[in-house]
């Protein structure tokens, strides 16, 4: 499966599921009439603690994505589509999921027939641009491109002596993983479940797939982690953390551009940054990442997300809140522009 032009999906789906808690992995196959694997669909469930002041402890989003096995016939792939878009939303409706967001990478090539097939099955995809650097020039030229500030805090962070650590143990893993539970905290983000960085890490570093880096100050304490992904010549920044009041050693700007000299290092040809939404599209954090990202440099490409809403009139509720949000973010920006 990993061989067909559908890998890199699976992959990240397969990182996902890495990190699901026990229960949410609602993966499968789809099989021909002689048992023969057609397509591996992941599936997991995210669940949902709060909309608002509002409890919702048994309501969840899935993930989804489909990989099929290479060299089959565009219309049996058609027809696997078909079923595995049915299934997942059937998988989501009896188990009182909202959402099917359908995973999409940056580094995928569009798929037209594949579009096809989500739209007739009601699934509305829209795009956000992902950061994605070029790793054929050579170190000096790929940071003679980043803008000024980040190259100033490369090489400020470099004076200041903070050394990059290569996670090598679980206890390594576990300071990531404590990091990360500290930002998320900090922000109101959701953190991981208990467990899923080790999982992550012992499923996927021993194949070279996921390496996970620690910045230290000059006394040895953890300031900043991030971990990244790693599949057939791309390189993946897929979390990073930094610990409370410790951001003047600028750990998680050393960390990333380690990542990308690393990555280079290896043989891969491409580092992918992630999202970096426009001001209007993402809430006021999420623009402050995309923006630390885009200093790095690279070029932009379209990062389609395609989801689904499970229940009758969920979709048009969606719309009118993301035309409320995109809204009052205007009105604020318009209220304190300089």
């Amino acid at each position: 499966m990993l061989e067909s032009r559908d890998g890199w999906l699976f992959h990240t789906n397969s990182w996902l599921a890495a990190q699901a808690s026990a229960g949410d992995d609602r993966s499968f196959a789809v099989v021909d009439e002689q048992g023969s694997i057609l397509a591996v669909a992941a599936l997991r469930r995210d669940w949902l603690r709060a909309l608002g002041p509002l409890s919702l402890p048994r309501l969840y989003n899935g993930r989804a994505g489909l990989a099929h096995r290479a060299g089959l016939a565009p219309e049996l792939e058609r027809e696997v589509d078909r079923f595995a878009l049915a299934r997942v939303k059937a998988l989501g409706q009896r188990g009182g999921g909202l959402l099917v967001n359908w995973e999409r990478p940056s580094m995928m090539p569009p798929d037209c027939a594949l579009e096809v097939e989500l739209a007739s099955a009601g699934y509305r995809t829209s795009a956000l641009a992902a950061q994605v650097i070029d790793l054929a020039p050579e170190e000096d030229a790929l940071l003679a491109a980043a803008q000024s500030r980040c190259r100033r805090d490369v090489r400020r962070a470099q004076k200041l002596c903070v050394q990059v650590q290569v996670a090598s143990s679980a206890a390594d893993v576990a300071i990531f993983a404590q990091l990360h539970r500290q930002t998320m905290a900090s922000i109101g983000g959701a953190p991981w479940p208990d467990g899923a960085a080790l999982r992550l890490w012992s499923a996927l570093a021993p194949a070279g797939c996921c390496e996970i880096l620690l910045a230290r100050n000059p006394s040895g304490s953890p300031v900043a982690g991030i971990v990244t992904l790693h599949y057939r010549g791309a390189s993946y920044y897929h979390a990073a953390a930094s610990a409370p009041g410790q951001r003047e050693w600028l750990g998680n700007t050393r960390l990333v551009w380690e990542a990308i000299v690393r990555a280079r290092a290896r043989g891969d040809r491409a580092f992918h940054l992630g999202p970096v939404p426009r001001r209007d599209q993402a809430p006021a954090k999420a623009y402050r990442v995309g923006q630390f990202k885009a200093q790095f440099g690279g070029r932009e490409q379209p990062w389609l997300h395609s989801n689904l809403a499970l229940w009758p009139g969920l979709d048009l509720l969606m719309r009118a809140s993301a035309r409320v949000r995109s809204g009052l973010r205007a009105r604020a920006e318009r209220t304190f522009a300089p």
